[in-house]
């Protein structure tokens, strides 16, 4: 009578952003030649993974210049020869290089995945690390991935509105009573922003023009400090409305010529 094979105990679930188990790549690999295999692994991502995700790889053996390899820099704002401490805030993965480990004699690896960071422009980013460390258990180099939510959060936010569209209550002729001023400057900045359902940030200078012309539109440069307000809104300098402003007249005189 055969006997039943006992299956394997189900492996502990990790918390996000826990390394997993350290495991190694066999005893010919030494450290110069990790970097040789994995350099063009950066660069083949950063073609396949899209533009909003970043991937970089680090020696850590070189902390004040430790970028040997990016691709898509401009998620973090890093460059080749930036150091480790440029990367994003709230990093886990620092966590996992102060972590002691035994060595095994070869090159081993581990993984910190699924946790949040924030870029230097305070945007949201989702991070994991691949970290590699020699054969005494040092850690040698980091093999990172972030990826800016951003577009994803917006066409998450775009289908919701899409999807659930909510009919909107008539427009008054007159402002409620009791409505302050100022409250009514911030409901004219916000309508003109949200058309675009992206931060203003992400607008490019043709859209922040537009969202400046639909507040010319309904009088809101006529009270006083509405330029300041409509800057600090727009993330841009009181003088760059006032430019936007006057190229929109030039562009209505025009026009009518």
């Amino acid at each position: 009578m055969a006997t039943a094979k006992k299956s394997a105990a189900p492996a502990a679930r990790r918390k996000r952003g826990q390394a997993a188990p350290a495991q190694g790549l066999g005893a010919g690999v030494q450290v110069r030649d990790l970097f040789a295999l994995l350099e063009p692994v950066v660069t083949l991502l950063g073609g396949v993974v899209g533009e909003n995700i970043e991937v970089v790889l680090h020696d850590l053996s070189a902390p004040g210049s430790s970028v040997r390899a990016i691709a898509n820099g401009h998620v973090s704002g890093r460059n080749l020869g930036d150091p480790i401490l440029s990367g994003p805030r709230e990093d886990a993965g620092f966590s996992e290089l102060y972590r002691d480990v035994a060595g095994t004699g070869t090159i081993s690896w581990s993984i910190v995945d699924a946790y949040q960071t924030t870029n230097a422009a305070g945007r949201q980013l989702r991070s994991a690390t691949l970290l590699f460390r020699d054969g005494v258990g040092l850690p040698v180099a980091a093999l990172c991935l972030n990826a800016d939510m951003t577009v994803f959060e917006m066409a998450h936010g775009w289908l919701e509105q899409m999807l659930h569209r909510k009919p909107k209550p008539p427009r008054s002729q007159a402002p409620a009573a009791g409505v302050g001023l100022e409250a009514m400057m911030q409901e004219i900045i916000d309508d003109a922003v949200q058309r675009f359902m992206k931060p203003p940030a992400l607008m490019n200078k043709e859209e922040k023009m537009y969202a400046v012309e639909a507040m010319m539109h309904r009088g809101l440069f006529l009270i006083r400090n509405s330029v300041e307000q409509v800057a600090a809104a727009l993330g841009v300098s009181r003088f760059t409305i006032y430019n936007y402003i006057e190229q929109i007249k030039q562009k209505k005189a025009a026009s009518r010529q």
